[in-house]
């Protein structure tokens, strides 16, 4: 029996420990790395990247099965998630019941992919409660994950379309053009809103999306590439210094 090599991106590695020690320094010493809530942003570039990527050359090749990218991805959430809920919930019951009180509707929201709007619906200021939230606060960042997997498929099936009917440039126009609108709708509502609806503006998949596009037109481009140069690539990934540039535009 022949073992399925797998492909690895050894550059995400780095790419995740940097955004990952973003994350814990803001929360542990938020004055310290006042930006280090920019790991998230990280993090759903290099999400949506890693969608695509696993999922363009099935989907050229008409292998690619609707059914099976969502049961593969409730297979690689959910367990985790589970323990992860199972055991904030077993130390919250031990050490502080009260807490746990009146959290169901929260955790049905985290559970069923929905928890950055109840959070919105709820006006949980992210950063006012930074250090007295919910444990499941930061949870919300699965719920955006899920709900790009629900369209992920749709988007990726119009961007083959486009590109067998316009070409690639074409549909990677497309792609782009979608990223660079989507990026403005956070300065957009934060100007028109005065500032006022934080809360909106942090959780809203509609502020989020931008991110998630970016990593999907990158693996787009990256895929295009290899398929040009007929070899493949010594270095699996763009560079830092690219992933920086179309972080820095959200």
């Amino acid at each position: 029996m022949v073992r399925k090599k797998i492909r690895r991106i050894y550059g995400l590695d780095g790419l995740k420990t940097l955004a990952l020690i973003g994350v814990l320094i803001y929360h542990t010493f938020p004055s310290f790395l006042p930006g280090g809530f920019l790991g998230v942003i990280l993090f759903l570039v290099i999400s949506g990247y890693l969608s695509a990527y696993g999922s363009i050359e099935k989907m050229e090749n008409g292998t690619f099965s609707f059914g099976k990218y969502y049961l593969k991805r409730i297979i690689r959430l959910y367990p985790s998630l589970i323990i992860v809920m199972l055991a904030s919930i077993g130390v919250l019951t031990l050490l502080d019941p009260i807490r746990l009180a009146n959290t169901q509707s929260e955790v049905a929201s985290v559970m069923l992919g929905y928890n950055n709007f109840w959070q919105i619906r709820m006006n949980a200021d992210y950063f006012a409660q930074l250090s007295k939230n919910s444990p499941f606060t930061h949870l919300w960042y699965i719920a955006i994950l899920l709900q790009f997997d629900l369209v992920f498929p749709f988007l990726l099936k119009g961007y083959t379309v486009m590109k067998k009917r316009s070409g690639f440039w074409t549909a990677a126009g497309i792609g782009l053009l979608a990223v660079l609108l989507t990026a403005v709708i956070m300065p957009v509502m934060y100007l028109l809103g005065n500032g006022e609806n934080i809360t909106t503006l942090y959780y809203s998949t509609f502020t989020r999306i931008s991110p998630l596009l970016a990593g999907m037109v990158l693996a787009l481009v990256h895929h295009e590439r290899i398929r040009i140069l007929n070899h493949h690539l010594k270095r699996p990934i763009f560079s830092l210094g690219e992933i920086a540039v179309w972080t820095g535009i959200f």
